[in-house]
């Protein structure tokens, strides 16, 4: 059930119970709204609304994160930039529009922060509730600290211009401000949510998210491993205590991803999408899947990855066509398209083999039902096998969390010799996050965290094509132009290079 989008529609509905007969006294404002309890939720599911908004991940997060990949390919020149690193800092069609999106649902989680207190209620859920917030809060810095490097910190409600106009904060002063929210969000979260809840950040979220930051942290830019001793505690008592979290490794790897199986155990945090509300669904089906697809819209086909990678799976492993569409029959024919075969657009390797991840054959032009999953529980094993690596080395322990993931996958397991050095384990790692999350925004983190962007530019498919050599202003994104003509703290502290 779409509990935290049902909750919004209530809210909205709420809001505009006004008859346009009778003289309006008072209109919302955050003066007169946050009186109530109804209030401070609605605030709080607010800051998810700015996550579910349509064009966020389909446009925005995905050409952002994914088309960096060596692995990627694209037939359309505005996503296939992002492959090659065509785009500068005047980019108003990905770049501009991501930041103002994440920085509106800051601002949505800053007041939600600084208004809820004052609110007569009970005591408990307040907590509960200024945690999540902190907790979206902390995962929309998290995400902009890594793509951008240095950005302007804002932790208070902007209520005026004088507000507005923050300088760029060290990317170490983002990361304290992450950690203290995630830290404040595991004191104050539930372990679990009830049904009507199902989909809201809960303790096991917070857990997650702050081993992931400090495992980013022992990564570049910031090599900083002083919290990976915290990191691993933390993704221990996830594993070793799922049941009581909610989650667990399934059996099936399809089932992750099916549109009836939605916020299984599986599912560390995912954004609720809805098909019967206009605006409130994904277009990833559509927009990234073949045309005429058989699984969502009318299938853009704006790319997808390449046969090479499709074919460095292993043979048995099933995480191969569940992500990828290597054959498909064209929706109301019979026709059936190859990848590869120089039979079509479909047939042509150079526009990239579409994802196989989002299906909603009933979607509603580009309002897609399937949920954008962000974290997955498998993400808790792999980070185990690379914190056991980074800490110990590539001892039995590390190859037992990593061959666990791959059994799931019916892929080969590893055996010592498979590593015999903590940089050789790295690389398996490396390569099974792509296998195990290709398509879920993990790609460009990953390749940044790991030292990974020189090869994956003088080896990208995209990069070759275009003659692309590697630059270090490429490990980090332009700050939008607008913003640095906007903003006289930031004017002339543009990332080097761009």
């Amino acid at each position: 059930m779409k509990t935290i989008i049902n909750s919004l529609i209530v809210m909205l509905l709420l809001a505009g119970c006004t008859s346009l007969d009778e003289e309006v006294y008072s209109d919302l404002s955050p003066n007169n709204f946050y009186v109530s309890e109804a209030d401070a939720d609605a605030a709080v599911i607010a800051i998810y609304n700015g996550l579910n908004r349509r064009p966020f991940h389909d446009t925005y997060f995905t050409s952002l994160t994914f088309m960096p990949a060596p692995h990627s390919a694209s037939r359309l020149p505005n996503r296939r930039m992002f492959a090659n690193y065509s785009f500068d800092a005047s980019n108003f069609q990905i770049i501009e529009p991501y930041w103002s999106a994440v920085y509106d649902m800051i601002n949505r989680a800053n007041t939600a922060i600084d208004r809820i207190p004052d609110i007569d209620m009970d005591e408990t859920l307040k907590k509960r509730l200024i945690a999540e917030a902190k907790w979206l809060r902390a995962y929309n810095y998290f995400n902009l600290v890594r793509l951008f490097g240095d950005v302007p910190l804002y932790l208070k409600e902007t209520t005026s211009l004088e507000d507005v106009n923050q300088p760029r904060a060290p990317m170490s002063e983002v990361y304290a401000a992450i950690i203290e929210d995630l830290k404040e969000a595991d004191e104050n979260l539930p372990p679990n949510r009830t049904d009507d809840k199902k989909g809201r950040v809960t303790r096991g979220t917070a857990r997650f998210l702050l081993a992931k930051v400090y495992l980013t942290m022992a990564g570049e830019p910031m090599n900083d491993g002083s919290g990976l001793e915290e990191a691993r505690t933390l993704l221990v008592s996830l594993y070793e205590n799922k049941g009581a979290y909610g989650y667990d490794l399934l059996d099936n790897y399809a089932d992750i991803f099916k549109l009836d199986n939605e916020l299984n155990a599986e599912i560390v945090f995912a954004v609720q999408q809805s098909r019967a509300v206009g605006g409130q669904g994904t277009g990833m089906a559509h927009i990234w899947g073949p045309l005429r697809s058989p699984f969502g819209g009318t299938g853009q086909y704006h790319g997808g990855c390449t046969q090479e990678f499709y074919q460095s799976y292993d043979s048995t492993d099933v995480r191969r066509d569940v992500t990828w569409l290597e054959r498909y029959t064209a929706r109301g024919t019979n026709q059936v398209f190859v990848f590869g075969s120089g039979n079509g657009p479909y047939g042509d390797p150079r526009n990239g083999m579409a994802q196989a991840k989002y299906q909603d054959p009933e979607m509603n032009f580009v309002d897609g039902e399937t949920d954008i999953i962000i974290y997955r529980f498998s993400d808790v094993i792999l980070m185990l096998a690379e914190i056991e690596n980074e800490l110990n080395g590539p001892n039995a322990t590390a190859f037992d969390y990593l061959n666990e993931v791959r059994e799931r996958a019916h892929a080969g397991t590893y055996d010592q010799q498979a590593a015999a050095t903590p940089e050789e384990f790295r690389e398996l790692i490396y390569k099974e996050r792509f296998w195990e999350f290709s398509f879920e925004f993990h790609e460009v983190f990953d390749i940044r965290r790991m030292g990974k962007l020189k090869e994956a530019i003088e080896t990208g498919f995209e990069t070759k094509l275009f003659g692309t050599s590697y630059d270090p202003k490429y490990e980090l994104y332009p700050i939008p132009l607008s913003e640095i003509q906007t903003n006289p703290n930031i004017a002339g502290h543009q990332n080097p290079g761009w």
